[in-house]
């Protein structure tokens, strides 16, 4: 290595363990100075990168620190968070929030994770795979409905946001919101109905998005997406789906993204154990009108459907598929998780693809182990990809990582 790249790594890495070194810090003095109702450190050390990594670990990179601070003052609830990943240059306050309560309802603003879906894994619409923008959020927590004229939809809930998304360091952000009602109108059934949209004008593209045309005119620059979400329990069984459109046609959504599991809850030797097997594909047909087709999920002319340069939905990305097999065992002190998934990525060889020049087919295999001992709890993963993602950075190979978080 040339030694103007090995100094510029050495104070790299300087700067990351400065980084992690005040992150400890700040949470000590956060503890020391203030009665929280809860505060947590965590720390957590890798030795690659894999993908849907960010869902797993919650950082994209070999290491982070998070401290974590909650208090609350009557109905105002406060959440701070401050992080220090290798990748990053500077701190990050994922997981940071301010909420009013008033009833079952939310009131809040922050950089909080979304995910939506009834899938244990993932969303086609908006998961963890990407960093969580900054946004303010109206909630509504599922409750009975004491109305005469919803009670026939039991238990319902829901969300309204508004944000704005970030293209990475340096390129400008655009205007984000999202809706999501859930509903339980039959004990073990319930449904999600989902629409997001991303906007560079003002009011008036809220109005557009919500009830407008977005393929003509002023809102042609709207990139909108919608669908539903389905999850049936029966005893000890259940069954998911989502399906999401990328376009509109007629006023309803088009070109579908599919999501379908089933998951068990069952005694295996007397070990609790929950089997999943799940099904994502985000490959995209032409249309009898020549619409959409290959590469169409996740992208748009206007407003590439990612923040911080990672695709808010399913990890794979447009155009790929995978097929998993998840089984935990809770063995009382610990849980042990394990599985196997085979997954195709940019299927079609597009060279604009995010992950992948072009087409990619392997399987990942992985096992992990958590154990909680008092208010500590570690956690290990060891995962092996068998593929190689160039365009991020990923190639195929084993990959460990260790955490380790405490709650005072």
């Amino acid at each position: 290595m040339p030694e103007s790249q090995t100094m510029t790594a050495k104070r790299r890495s300087k700067k990351i363990l400065s980084q992690l070194a005040c992150t400890f810090s700040a949470l000590l003095a956060c503890m020391t100075m203030a009665n929280a109702d809860g505060a947590t450190l965590q720390l957590s050390l890798g030795t690659r990168d894999i993908l849907h990594n960010r869902q797993v670990t919650e950082t994209n990179g070999k290491a982070l620190m998070r401290g974590s601070y909650t208090k609350s003052f009557g109905k105002v609830d406060l959440g701070i968070s401050l992080a220090a990943e290798d990748t990053a240059q500077t701190f990050n306050a994922d997981g940071s929030y301010v909420n009013l309560n008033f009833g079952d309802w939310v009131l809040g603003a922050g950089a909080v994770d979304r995910h939506w879906s009834y899938s244990p894994h993932t969303s086609l619409i908006l998961s963890a795979n990407a960093r969580p923008m900054r946004s303010a959020y109206l909630k509504k927590t599922t409750n009975t409905s004491t109305s005469p004229l919803l009670s026939w939809v039991g238990p319902w809930g829901g969300e309204f946001f508004v944000g704005q998304t970030s293209g990475g360091p340096g390129s400008g952000g655009v205007n984000f919101m999202g809706a999501r009602l859930e509903l339980e109108p039959v004990a073990g059934l319930k449904a999600e109905f989902i629409q997001t949209a991303q906007f560079t004008g003002g009011i008036a593209s809220v109005g557009t998005a919500l009830a407008g045309n977005t393929n003509e005119g002023a809102g042609a620059e709207i990139n909108k997406m919608a669908g539903f979400g389905l999850s049936y329990s029966l005893n000890s069984n259940r069954v998911y789906l989502q399906a999401i459109g990328e376009d509109e046609a007629g006023g309803l959504p088009s070109c579908w993204m599919h999501l379908i599991g089933l998951e068990r809850k069952m005694d295996a030797a007397g070990i609790p154990t929950t089997l999943n097997i799940e099904v994502v594909d985000t490959r995209i047909d032409r249309t009898t009108n020549g619409h959409c087709g290959p590469n169409t999920a996740y992208n748009n002319g206007t407003h590439p459907y990612t923040n911080d340069g990672s695709v808010m939905g399913a990890a794979i990305d447009s155009e790929g598929k995978s097929i998993q097999l998840s089984v935990g065992h809770n063995f009382g002190a610990y849980d042990f998780e394990w599985g196997i998934g085979q997954y195709t990525v940019n299927d079609k060889s597009s060279p604009w693809h995010r992950l992948a020049s072009r087409r990619e087919e392997g399987r990942i295999y992985h096992m992990g182990l958590a154990r909680q001992i008092g208010s500590l709890k570690l956690s290990g993963t060891m995962s092996y990809q068998g593929l190689d993602l160039d365009k991020a950075g990923i190639s195929s190979g084993l990959a460990l990582n260790m955490t380790a978080e405490r709650r005072f």
